[in-house]
Protein backbone atom coordinates (compact mmCIF):
# COMPACT_ATOMS: atom_id res chain seq x y z
CA UNK A 1 0.00 0.00 0.00
CA UNK A 2 1.34 2.82 -1.28
CA UNK A 3 4.32 3.67 -3.04
CA UNK A 4 7.13 6.40 -2.28
CA UNK A 5 9.14 8.30 -5.08
CA UNK A 6 12.04 10.96 -5.26
CA UNK A 7 10.76 14.47 -5.98
CA UNK A 8 12.84 16.96 -7.44
CA UNK A 9 11.30 20.68 -7.53
CA UNK A 10 12.07 24.27 -7.58
CA UNK A 11 12.36 25.18 -4.14
CA UNK A 12 8.73 27.33 -4.44
CA UNK A 13 5.64 27.49 -3.13
CA UNK A 14 4.84 25.44 -0.49
CA UNK A 15 8.12 23.26 -1.56
CA UNK A 16 10.33 26.07 -0.32
CA UNK A 17 12.74 25.09 1.63
CA UNK A 18 12.95 21.30 1.77
CA UNK A 19 15.28 19.12 0.65
CA UNK A 20 16.05 18.67 -3.21
CA UNK A 21 15.26 16.09 -4.02
CA UNK A 22 12.92 15.00 -1.31
CA UNK A 23 11.17 11.30 -0.82
CA UNK A 24 6.98 11.43 -1.02
CA UNK A 25 4.25 9.08 -0.70
CA UNK A 26 1.88 8.04 -3.03
CA UNK A 27 -1.30 6.21 -3.24
CA UNK A 28 -2.34 6.46 -6.75
CA UNK A 29 -1.34 6.60 -9.98
CA UNK A 30 -2.86 9.48 -10.88
CA UNK A 31 -0.63 12.03 -12.94
CA UNK A 32 -1.35 15.29 -15.41
CA UNK A 33 -0.55 15.39 -18.61
CA UNK A 34 1.93 17.89 -19.17
CA UNK A 35 0.48 18.86 -22.79
CA UNK A 36 -3.28 19.20 -20.88
CA UNK A 37 -1.35 21.71 -18.65
CA UNK A 38 -3.42 25.19 -18.29
CA UNK A 39 -0.86 28.18 -18.90
CA UNK A 40 -2.09 29.61 -15.71
CA UNK A 41 -0.14 26.68 -13.89
CA UNK A 42 3.60 26.16 -13.77
CA UNK A 43 5.45 22.97 -13.13
CA UNK A 44 6.71 23.13 -9.43
CA UNK A 45 8.22 19.77 -9.34
CA UNK A 46 8.43 16.42 -10.68
CA UNK A 47 10.06 12.80 -10.79
CA UNK A 48 13.02 11.55 -12.28
CA UNK A 49 11.01 10.24 -14.92
CA UNK A 50 9.16 13.61 -15.61
CA UNK A 51 5.85 12.86 -13.96
CA UNK A 52 4.59 16.30 -12.68
CA UNK A 53 3.91 16.02 -9.07
CA UNK A 54 3.34 19.72 -8.11
CA UNK A 55 1.98 22.86 -9.47
CA UNK A 56 1.11 26.47 -8.67
CA UNK A 57 -1.28 29.22 -10.13
CA UNK A 58 0.98 32.25 -11.71
CA UNK A 59 -0.98 34.71 -10.28
CA UNK A 60 -2.95 32.77 -7.41
CA UNK A 61 -1.90 31.72 -4.17
CA UNK A 62 -3.19 28.38 -5.36
CA UNK A 63 -0.74 25.52 -4.91
CA UNK A 64 -0.77 21.76 -5.37
CA UNK A 65 0.98 18.37 -4.89
CA UNK A 66 0.61 14.82 -6.73
CA UNK A 67 1.29 12.60 -2.93
CA UNK A 68 0.46 12.80 0.41
CA UNK A 69 2.34 15.81 2.23
CA UNK A 70 0.71 14.35 5.87
CA UNK A 71 2.04 10.93 5.04
CA UNK A 72 4.87 9.66 7.88
CA UNK A 73 7.21 8.76 4.87
CA UNK A 74 7.00 12.01 3.21
CA UNK A 75 10.05 13.95 3.69
CA UNK A 76 9.46 17.35 5.02
CA UNK A 77 5.69 17.15 5.05
CA UNK A 78 5.39 19.57 8.00
CA UNK A 79 7.52 22.04 6.12
CA UNK A 80 5.19 22.06 3.35
CA UNK A 81 1.93 22.19 6.21
CA UNK A 82 4.04 25.32 7.58
CA UNK A 83 4.27 27.06 4.13
CA UNK A 84 0.82 26.58 2.78
CA UNK A 85 0.12 27.85 6.51
CA UNK A 86 2.15 31.27 5.72
CA UNK A 87 0.47 31.38 2.13
CA UNK A 88 -2.96 31.85 4.33
CA UNK A 89 -1.57 34.68 6.88
CA UNK A 90 -0.65 32.69 9.37
CA UNK A 91 2.54 32.72 11.36
CA UNK A 92 4.82 29.66 10.87
CA UNK A 93 6.65 28.36 14.03
CA UNK A 94 9.93 26.90 12.75
CA UNK A 95 10.43 25.28 15.82
CA UNK A 96 7.48 23.12 16.06
CA UNK A 97 8.33 22.68 12.39
CA UNK A 98 11.74 21.46 13.52
CA UNK A 99 10.47 19.45 16.69
CA UNK A 100 7.97 17.81 14.66
CA UNK A 101 10.20 16.76 11.60
CA UNK A 102 12.65 15.19 14.14
CA UNK A 103 9.65 13.75 15.78
CA UNK A 104 8.92 12.08 12.21
CA UNK A 105 13.03 11.23 11.71
CA UNK A 106 12.85 9.18 15.35
CA UNK A 107 9.70 7.50 14.70
CA UNK A 108 11.13 5.48 11.64
CA UNK A 109 14.54 5.25 13.07
CA UNK A 110 13.64 1.66 14.58
CA UNK A 111 12.40 0.52 10.92
CA UNK A 112 15.73 1.64 9.14
CA UNK A 113 15.15 5.38 8.64
CA UNK A 114 18.38 7.29 8.72
CA UNK A 115 18.90 11.23 9.36
CA UNK A 116 19.75 11.49 5.87
CA UNK A 117 16.29 10.27 4.67
CA UNK A 118 17.83 6.68 3.12
CA UNK A 119 15.46 4.19 4.13
CA UNK A 120 17.56 0.88 4.56
CA UNK A 121 16.23 -2.29 2.59
CA UNK A 122 15.22 -4.05 6.50
CA UNK A 123 12.42 -6.45 6.05
CA UNK A 124 10.32 -4.32 7.40
CA UNK A 125 10.31 -2.17 4.67
CA UNK A 126 10.59 -4.63 1.89
CA UNK A 127 6.91 -3.57 0.83
CA UNK A 128 7.73 -0.26 0.07
CA UNK A 129 8.55 0.42 -3.33
CA UNK A 130 11.22 3.04 -3.72
CA UNK A 131 11.25 3.26 -7.61
CA UNK A 132 10.80 6.80 -9.06
CA UNK A 133 7.91 6.77 -11.37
Amino acid sequence: HGKTSSVFHTNTGVLQGLSDPFTATRYHSLTILPETLPAELEVTARTRSGVIMGVRHIELPIHGVQFHPESILTEGGHRMLANWLTYCGQDRDDALVRRLEREVVDSLAPLGRHDDGVVSSEPALAAIDRTSA
